[in-house]
């Protein structure tokens, strides 16, 4: 008797604050049926500290026209193919920074095909290059998004995302903003391929 694995979306909880930790979860599943038959796995891997992963750098002291960039780095593990990343993200902690669709914090991701060169200034990334070929997947829009695609990200076993997140306060931002402080959760899902015959 042939089993199907379903389709599904596979989480990893990435959190940042306005950029701040991280914590990775995994799935794994197994299922039975009248012969032995084990389901696949995969993982979604955030880098550890350091500099493919500057989650733990917050940001503060926003002025109109600022802008904040942090790398981190994503991998794709496991024996089961994955058709896609996406990024789903959501405030824990609200203010206007985040509710403001035009004039809060705006995000872009860019990828880079080798690790971004990064300088630092007194333990803040303050500007990155990419060495290699650079794209977009996911172009400049508000901070909040749900399961947006991550376009062109690789999602084979072991290969690995150099991200580049990008975040600016607009320059129209106005004296509301004063004093706002948002909590920024950012979720990384891998989505599994559709079921074979085995």
């Amino acid at each position: 008797m042939n089993a199907r694995v379903p389709r599904r979306s596979v989480l990893i909880a990435v959190t940042a604050v306005l950029v701040a930790a991280s914590a990775v979860g995994v799935y794994r599943g197994t299922i039975a049926r009248d012969h032995d038959t084990a389901g696949g796995s995969f993982e979604v891997v955030l880098a550890g500290s350091g500099s493919g992963n500057r989650f733990s750098v917050s940001a503060t002291r926003l002025v109109p026209g600022d802008t904040i960039e942090r790398a981190i780095t994503i991998t794709p593990t496991g024996p089961v193919s994955i058709t896609a990343l996406r990024l789903t993200t959501d405030a824990t902690s609200s203010s206007v920074l985040d509710t403001d669709g035009s004039n809060g914090l705006q995000i872009t991701i860019r990828r880079c095909s080798v690790a971004w060169d990064e300088t630092l200034s007194d333990g803040i990334p303050v500007d990155y290059d990419c060495s290699g070929s650079e794209s977009t997947p996911i172009a400049a829009r508000p901070a909040i998004m749900t399961n947006q695609t991550l376009t062109g990200a690789l999602t084979s076993d072991g290969q690995v995302n150099y991200l580049l997140l990008h975040m600016e306060l607009p320059s129209t931002a106005d004296n509301t903003f004063l004093t706002a402080t948002s909590t920024i959760r950012f979720t990384f899902s891998g989505v599994q391929r559709s079921g074979e015959y085995k």
